[in-house]
């Protein structure tokens, strides 16, 4: 009896627990909207890509040599006759070529143009092409064979026989327009023999001399030295300096000597024939020897700058005593 007494407890005990949870499994769920299952939904769309501008222009030197007609002696008239036609021709095969390369992913529309110096507004120049439009690069094409154009420039007129050194007559320039009609110009080399001053940054580390403008007058009204500024090794025998005065260095009132001192050696600008001025834009000829003065033989050059206008001067020595020098304004 003691063992049902207790099944009996137990029985009515799991009862109870029973009733008491019938409450809560009756509970009503209420949802809103569709409760059936949803379609997830997608498709590829190709992304825009962006545009992405780099275009290579690589430069020919933009050297010429000018040659007159010949001169044939002749004999019997004691003349001489001309011969032949004047012409230009580039000093090295390609200095007269600029190629334009296309490494964006858009095309991009090319311009090509001559404008003359000041002093040789008689020589023009035009390129065989004006303008050309490159297509974009292809997708995963080698960068080799991008889409490119090749002008050549032709000059015309003529240089006159006092211009023996190499001498800036014109510049060339490339001008870059995008679908967008953004621009960008790119100046090219200064049609002449040799190069032109670099207008990147100097390297102003090493010291190696100076340039020094000084008065023939030596008087009160004019002292000795008018202006001096140090030159700096660029290394592969440039030499470099940048010149910049407050006042106006006339060489008819003045007339300013040009020295430079490289090393220790001491350097003259020099030139046979008529004319004494060393002008931005012009190339002159350096010799450790002095010269004087004549109207046939050459002589010392006389370096004229404007007030507050900064000028580049490249100098390339050759080894025995001479080189050259190239006056470029780089700023006004």
């Amino acid at each position: 009896m003691a063992f049902l007494k207790k099944f009996g407890a137990l029985l009515s005990v799991s009862v109870f627990l029973a009733c008491t949870c019938i409450p809560s499994a009756a509970a009503e769920l209420k949802l809103g909207g569709d409760s059936s299952p949803k379609e997830v939904m997608a498709k590829y769309s190709e992304g825009v890509a962006a545009a992405v501008y780099s275009v290579e222009i690589e430069w020919g030197s933009m050297s010429f040599e000018y040659t007159d007609e010949t001169l044939v002696w002749n004999p019997e008239t004691h003349k001489y006759d001309r011969q032949g036609d004047a012409s230009w021709q580039p000093t090295t095969p390609g200095a007269d070529k600029v190629t334009v390369k296309n490494h964006s992913n858009k095309p991009v529309s090319v311009a090509f143009e001559y404008t003359p110096a000041t002093n040789y507004a008689g020589i023009t120049g035009s390129f065989g092409s004006s303008s050309a439009t490159l297509e974009a690069a292809a997708a995963n094409s080698d960068p080799s064979t991008a889409p490119s154009h090749t002008a050549t420039l032709t000059l015309s007129g003529a240089l006159p026989s006092s211009v023996t050194a190499s001498t800036v007559i014109g510049t060339a320039k490339v001008t870059l327009t995008t679908e967008t009609g953004s621009t960008l110009n790119s100046g090219g080399g200064a049609p002449s023999n040799s190069p032109q001053a670099p207008s990147g940054a100097m390297n102003t580390s090493n010291a190696v001399g100076s340039i020094k403008l000084t008065s023939r007058l030596k008087s009160d009204d004019y002292p000795d030295y008018l202006y001096e500024a140090q030159i700096y090794d660029q290394g592969s025998n440039l030499y470099m300096a940048e010149l910049c005065t407050d006042n106006v260095l006339d060489p008819a009132e003045e007339k300013p000597q040009t020295t430079i001192e490289i090393n220790g050696t001491e350097y003259y600008i020099y030139e046979a024939g008529s004319g004494y001025l060393f002008e931005p834009g012009t190339t002159v000829d350096l010799n450790t020897s002095y010269y004087d003065d004549g109207e046939n033989s050459p002589k010392r050059k006389v370096t004229a700058i404007e007030a507050n206008k900064t000028y580049r001067l490249a100098i390339t020595l050759n080894g025995d005593g001479t080189g050259t020098a190239t006056l470029t304004e780089i700023s006004s």
